[in-house]
């Protein structure tokens, strides 16, 4: 899963060379994506937001459970 971002706020994630979601934002918003695993679908929300200090950070949920928190994000990535 890859997550990208730009300075006007442009979010696309990926996902085997596939783009699975792209959204405008500048505070942090849910990203929902299926992928196919073992013959099922698996979904998944990917959420960015913004920390304390104003760093971009992703939560990932697979299947309601929550997977990574508050991975940080390069700017510009």
């Amino acid at each position: 899963i890859e997550f990208h971002n730009n300075w006007l706020g442009e979010e696309t994630v990926i996902v085997n060379g596939q783009v699975v979601s792209k959204k405008s934002s500048i505070w942090g918003t849910n990203h929902y994506f299926a992928i196919p695993e073992n013959g099922a679908d698996v979904k998944y929300i990917l959420t960015s937001k913004l920390t304390d200090g104003m760093q971009v950070a992703l939560d990932l949920i697979r299947n309601g459970e929550l997977v990574q928190e508050n991975v940080p994000v390069p700017f510009g990535s």
